[in-house]
């Protein structure tokens, strides 16, 4: 299992659940054949073009999606437990 992609699996997820999507209706929004569970699973991953398109839906970072890193420099100083309240 690549680790990697298993983050920024978890990232996604986070990312969806907090907007109170269904891996069902991401995968509608992004028009992608993949089922999202196996994006959360690391069995697979997004294209560019749809992590691209998740970001702008929902006001992300590609940065964070997959680096970890906060785009906001206030944000990007505060522990990632205090960042995901």
């Amino acid at each position: 299992k690549n680790d990697t992609l298993a983050v920024i699996g978890t990232r996604i997820s986070e990312i969806r659940r907090y907007h109170k999507v269904t891996q069902e209706s991401l995968a509608d929004l992004l028009e992608s054949a993949k089922h999202i569970s196996h994006v959360k699973n690391a069995t697979s991953s997004l294209s560019l073009k749809n992590l691209i398109q998740f970001c702008t839906i929902f006001d992300c970072s590609l940065d964070y999606i997959v680096l970890g890193k906060q785009s906001n420099k206030a944000l990007a100083e505060l522990p990632d437990e205090i960042v995901k309240i």
